[in-house]
């Protein structure tokens, strides 16, 4: 999702998502954070790569592979791990103010494999597991 600016998100949807702010600032910070990460990783490829050549004999072709292919991983997972955690904060933010139902959260806690102490849901019986794997239990009302 790309926000040009939070003026252009209209008062009904902002209402709707709360913490949309803070998520929107999250995420910018982790799109930095991960661009980052690609430049210093690329550098450090490139070093790694100066320095493996001085032992070993390998052709000055592959400085390039090093380099992007340092810089694309590393800035991968810093991307993900910040946005994993903007994730989270948009969970919390939401439960806090009552937004999400239990039920919800319950499923969102399983697809984020949150394991986070501050979200707590009671532990209610299920009524049974289809074969895909899905819980079935009371209907959100």
């Amino acid at each position: 999702m790309v926000l040009i600016g939070l003026e252009d998100v209209d008062d009904e949807t902002a209402k709707k998502y709360p913490g949309l702010e803070n998520y929107a600032t999250c995420q910018s910070k982790a799109f930095v954070i991960g661009l980052t990460t690609s430049v210093i990783g690329a550098g450090m490829g490139y070093a790694l790569y100066k320095c493996l050549r001085l032992r070993y004999p390998i052709p000055p072709k592959f400085n390039i592979v090093f380099a992007a292919g340092s810089g694309i991983i590393l800035g991968y997972i810093a991307a993900s791990t910040a946005t994993k955690q903007c994730q989270k904060m948009w969970l919390i933010d939401a439960e806090r103010q009552g937004k999400v139902s239990k039920d919800r959260l319950r499923v969102l806690q399983r697809q984020a494999k949150i394991q986070d102490s501050t979200i707590t849901v009671p532990d209610e019986p299920s009524i049974g597991k289809t074969k895909y794997g899905d819980y079935l239990g009371k209907p959100v009302e």
